[in-house]
């Protein structure tokens, strides 16, 4: 399947860098797109798509060699060094106008840290003064993004831009899978994130059969997942530990640390990890424990170290209709949680951010447990708000007890905050809390919102700020009286 989806503001940015002198440095993890992002640039334009297969020095230099020489038409003689390398490039482009693109640059960078000081040469004697842009593209997202934010690299402030390809969005990866239903599309965007490869590899018209054909009667995620880890990261093994750890609900540094053995270890893998994009910290907010607590950021590698290393041998045993039947209710209570994940983003997409996160609190001698699923601080207009947010991925319609426990939550800071109550549905909403909601300024989003089908609702005009100043009171009014519990009027009341 040959399909371009996306990418449009990454394409008129590399259209607005080339044919200046200049170079660009483009990074993302494996499997995000960026070589079929660069062919389809490159594709009406005089280019040289050079790909680095090796760390090995040798093994290196050889494979340049003679990739440069298949597109010269002439042999310079076998390189020595990464100075040959350069004096071809240098032929390359006085021979005309000429977008030089160099994939997986971090094998070079692997095989001779030199190579960036032959480069930043090349850059300002050389290309600079032509019409040819040069192009470095790479996995190990650590080691590329340094060379555009490590002041010490030689290549710093080299690049006219520097691009971090990230994953395509939900409403883009729809268009991979358009028999599949809507409800089907979110699942499987929540379980695969926004790589197109793996979308481009999924044909089965239903999230069971995809999850069925793609890791139940296939082991290719899994190698796929193991592949990267080991590609990247140095300390893969006790990273593996690390991540099973945490998708086993060992979230903070204490517990991982005392779950793996690892001690003060934990603190470097972690960040070695963080940096690589697949493990993320969630913020806690207002008051929560000052500790963040980590989560698998990276979808694909969440979905296989929560459900299907855990599960080898119920997937070995079972025929792949009956594993995932029985597997049914672990998976779903999974997307629960990576839905919370995915509602973050679009209070991110949708409104200006300054600091997004969870409230969490836990009182075991009073056997209390409590959270909110989003509180974030953002900007509409000129205005401030704290956002309280509950998500909520079941088929059932939310309505008062959703509302109830959100308001009973936020009450805690109504004194010191000016809060805005917002409740995510993929199953909608009970009609009349609907108009409950409505009425009094509460943002609503459900399946057509969560979908992308419609616009994510905003807080607007004077007729919303009155019906949220009766949210407003009625919350002061808790806080004041330190209420445990809040009842919303029924229907009939209003």
């Amino acid at each position: 399947m040959n399909q371009f989806i996306g990418r449009e503001t990454e394409l008129k940015i590399l259209e607005e860098s080339v044919g200046k002198g200049k170079a660009v440095l483009l990074y993302g993890r494996r499997r995000i797109g960026k070589t079929t992002l660069l062919r389809r640039f490159c594709r009406e334009r005089r280019h040289i798509f050079i790909t680095a297969l090796s760390g090995n020095l040798n093994a290196c230099l050889d494979d340049l060699h003679s990739q440069v020489t298949e597109f010269r038409g002439a042999d310079s003689g076998r390189y020595s060094g990464f100075g040959d390398f350069i004096s071809d490039l240098k032929r390359i482009c006085t021979d005309g106008e000429t977008v030089i693109v160099i994939d997986e640059y971090q094998y070079l960078v692997k095989a001779e840290r030199s190579v960036n000081s032959h480069m930043q040469l090349f850059i300002d004697s050389f290309l600079s003064d032509t019409d040819s842009t040069l192009i470095l593209n790479g996995s190990k997202t650590s080691v590329m993004r340094a060379l555009g934010e490590d002041a010490a690299e030689p290549l710093f402030g080299r690049f006219r831009r520097i691009i971090e390809l990230k994953p395509l969005s939900f409403v883009e990866c729809k268009a991979f899978h358009p028999d599949m239903p809507e409800h089907d599309q979110l699942m499987l965007y929540m379980t695969f994130g926004g790589v197109p490869r793996y979308h481009l590899e999924t044909v089965q018209k239903t999230y069971r059969d995809a999850i069925r054909a793609d890791f139940i009667d296939s082991s290719w995620i899994a190698d796929e997942v193991m592949f990267l880890l080991k590609s990247d990261i140095e300390s893969s093994d006790d990273c593996s530990l690390i991540l099973s750890a945490i998708a086993e609900g060992s979230t903070s540094l204490k517990h991982i640390s005392e779950r793996t053995g690892f001690g003060t270890r934990c603190v470097g893998l972690l960040e070695t990890l963080l940096r690589n994009g697949i493990v993320g910290k969630i913020n806690p907010m207002l008051g929560a424990p000052k500790r963040a607590v980590y989560y698998i950021r990276d979808d694909v590698f969440a979905f296989y170290y929560a459900i299907v290393r855990r599960n080898w041998t119920l997937m070995d045993a079972s025929d792949s209709g009956e594993a995932y039947d029985r597997l049914h209710d672990r998976i779903t209570t999974y997307l629960g949680l990576r839905f919370e994940q995915y509602c973050m983003e679009l209070v991110k997409q949708s409104f200006a951010v300054d600091a997004i996160g969870r409230w969490w609190m836990d009182d075991p001698e009073k056997d209390i447990h409590e959270e909110i699923d989003i509180v974030a601080r953002i900007g509409i207009g000129t205005v401030r708000y704290d956002l309280f947010a509950e998500c909520k991925f079941t088929s059932r319609p939310a309505g008062f007890r959703q509302y109830n426990d959100l308001v009973r939550r936020a009450s805690r800071f109504s004194e010191k905050s000016n809060p805005l109550l917002m409740i995510f549905s993929e199953g909608g909403f009970e009609e009349d809390f609907e108009e409950f909601a409505e009425a009094e300024g509460i943002l609503l989003a459900g399946p057509d919102e969560i979908h992308g089908n419609s616009p994510m609702p905003r807080p607007d005009g004077a007729g919303w700020r009155r019906r949220r100043a009766i949210a407003m009171s009625r919350l002061t009014a808790i806080a004041c009286h330190h209420l445990k519990r809040f009842d919303a009027p029924s229907s009939g009341s209003r």
